[in-house]
């Protein structure tokens, strides 16, 4: 008997190895600045541009109300107090959790410093072009790529206009959209 659990125990934890070479994991972040963030920005950072703090809105809770007091209507006369009673009790408990959530509270108070840090040093949080890995790097750094960059890409698309016609286009078209959305020229 003790043969054959061994056997099975053998047999599950081979299956659980993975065999074959492990995938390579990429960074969540990269940082291109001189900006040094605390491990728990670096948490946060890591989690990626697309996550969500979860709080429940105003709203949201005032939906939970109506919602349950409708469906509470719904119910027979004589059913409706002990299952009213029953809805306060739970309502009132789930209100009380929720506003007590340390978590949440923390992420804000880390995202307000990660922020103020990134506005005071003139630097942005971007998408790299390919996969969900964040990029932080000075704004000036960004727009000098994107503005060297683009022409290329125009000339490449477009073999009729000269590398050099196509960043003059770029350049000017882009001082005039600057110009239309700041009220104020700009030199790219």
């Amino acid at each position: 008997m003790n043969g054959k659990l061994e056997k099975l125990q053998e047999k599950h934890t081979s299956t659980l190895k993975p065999k074959g070479r492990q995938p390579t994991s990429y960074p969540r972040t990269i940082n291109l600045t001189d900006i040094h963030f605390t491990d728990e920005e670096q948490k946060l950072l890591d989690l990626g541009l697309q996550y969500s703090m979860q709080k429940p809105t105003k709203t949201a809770w005032e939906n939970l109300v109506i919602e349950t007091a409708r469906a509470i209507k719904l119910l027979d006369g004589k059913s409706q107090n002990p299952f009213r009673i029953i809805a306060a009790k739970k309502l009132k408990q789930l209100h009380n959790t929720n506003h007590h959530n340390v978590t949440h509270k923390r992420q804000l108070h880390v995202l307000k410093q990660i922020n103020r840090k990134i506005t005071n040093s003139i630097a942005m949080i971007t998408r790299n072009d390919k996969g969900k890995t964040t990029v932080i790097v000075y704004t000036h750094d960004y727009n000098e790529k994107s503005t060297n960059s683009f022409p290329t890409i125009i000339s490449a698309l477009s073999p009729r206009i000269p590398p050099a016609m196509a960043t003059e286009q770029f350049r000017s078209h882009y001082s005039n959209v600057t110009e239309s959305l700041t009220g104020s020229k700009s030199n790219p």
